[in-house]
């Protein structure tokens, strides 16, 4: 399925300018050739990121004298969506995949690596209701990070 592609996001904004970058480095890894005038597949992306819910937590600490104290805590979490499809260069739908992420932190940007490399996991073949969970050491995520190796991935 490889071939050229223009890639186009759906959102106008200075995040899905760096989410095009993480994704065309995916494409070229997977064999695709970047092509902005006569390509093969039209590549569309979009991302979106939504309140989810609070979770509400107690934590209590008796001290050596008898006191105890307990702090209560609400963490907000937000979900992450990255939708991918893949069009020919006749506008036929041929491939979309999306991917979603739930964490305390709203930046996309942080924990984009996981959303790429969760849609192209399977490529081109059908993922249904995948989960994956990754960790600092995962090689595909590591390996986008140290491409980007200027970019700041925490949650700020």
């Amino acid at each position: 399925m490889p071939g050229k592609y223009k890639l186009i996001s759906e959102n106008n904004d200075i995040k899905a300018k760096f989410l095009g970058k993480i994704i065309d480095y995916k494409l070229n890894k997977i064999g695709f050739s970047t092509a902005n005038d006569k390509y093969d597949f039209l590549i569309k992306f979009n991302y979106t990121v939504t309140d989810s819910r609070e979770i509400k937590s107690a934590y209590s600490y008796t001290n050596p004298y008898g006191y105890t104290t307990t702090t209560f805590n609400n963490t907000k979490l937000y979900i992450k969506y990255l939708k991918i499809v893949i069009e020919d260069n006749k506008s036929n739908l041929l491939w979309e995949s999306q991917s979603n992420e739930e964490g305390w932190c709203p930046n996309i940007i942080s924990t984009s690596p996981e959303l790429v490399v969760s849609i192209f996991q399977n490529f081109p073949n059908d993922s249904i209701n995948v989960r994956r969970e990754f960790n600092d050491y995962n090689a595909e995520t590591s390996e986008i990070k140290s491409a980007f190796s200027d970019t700041n991935w925490s949650c700020q």
